[in-house]
C-alpha cells in the first residue's frame, strides 16, 4: 500500500508503531476505537469479560464484609448484655451489703452468659466456637476488670474481648483472620429488688 509505505496511517487505526499493542480503551480524537471500525471488537470483548469478573470479585468481597460487619455487631450486642447481665446479677448477690462490686460473681456471671450466647466453650481467657457457633476462630478475653476513680464516676466492671469475625485458609499463607476489639463498661449497682 501506498500509505503505509510512508508512514501513513491510510485506513487503519494505529500505524505501525502500535499495531501489535493492547488497550482496553484506545482513544482516538475523543471516540473509542469500537466506534470507528471493527478492529476495536477483541478490546470491547476482552473488557466486557474484565468487566464481568470485577463485578463478581466487587460482590464477593462486599458479601464477606457485610456478613463480617453483621457478626461483629451481632457479638458486641450480645457483649453489651453480658455485661449488664453480669452486672446486675453481682449487685443481686451483694444485696444487703455496702458492696457495689463484685468480680468475681461479675466474670462468671458474664463468662457463661457470653458463652451461652455466642455458643462457646471457655477456657483459658478464651471462647472455643461449638460446632453450630458462627466464629471461624477463638474469641479471647483480654481483659475483665473492676474499675473506679480517675474519671469514673461510678465504680464498675470493664471487659475487652477480640473477635473473629472472617477468617479463611488461603493459599501460600496459611489461615488468616480479621480480628475486632470490642471493650465495654458497665457500671456496679447495688439495688435492691
Amino acid at each position: 500500500m501506498r500509505g503505509e509505505e510512508n508512514g501513513e496511517n491510510t485506513g487503519s487505526f494505529f500505524n505501525n508503531d502500535y499495531s501489535n499493542s493492547r488497550f482496553f480503551f484506545r482513544l482516538f480524537k475523543g471516540k473509542f476505537m469500537v466506534l470507528r471500525n471493527n478492529e476495536g471488537f477483541i478490546d470491547l470483548y476482552a473488557f466486557s469479560i474484565f468487566f464481568i469478573i470485577l463485578t463478581i470479585c466487587f460482590a464477593t468481597i462486599a458479601g464477606i464484609g457485610f456478613s463480617g460487619h453483621r457478626l461483629a455487631v451481632m457479638t458486641y450486642d450480645w457483649f453489651e448484655s453480658s455485661m449488664n447481665f453480669s452486672s446486675a446479677t453481682a449487685s443481686m448477690y451483694s444485696r444487703g451489703t455496702s458492696l457495689m462490686i463484685n468480680k468475681p460473681i461479675a466474670r462468671e456471671c458474664f463468662i457463661k452468659a457470653f458463652s451461652r450466647m455466642t455458643k462457646t466453650n471457655y477456657s483459658n481467657n478464651a471462647f472455643t466456637p461449638k460446632q453450630n457457633s458462627p466464629y471461624p476462630g477463638k474469641i479471647i478475653l483480654k481483659r475483665f476488670e473492676v474499675v473506679s476513680g480517675y474519671k469514673i464516676k461510678k465504680p464498675g466492671y470493664i471487659a475487652k474481648i477480640e473477635v473473629p469475625v472472617i477468617g479463611a485458609k488461603l493459599p501460600f499463607i496459611g489461615y488468616q483472620s480479621i480480628k475486632v476489639p470490642m471493650r465495654y463498661y458497665t457500671v456496679g449497682r447495688n439495688i435492691e429488688i
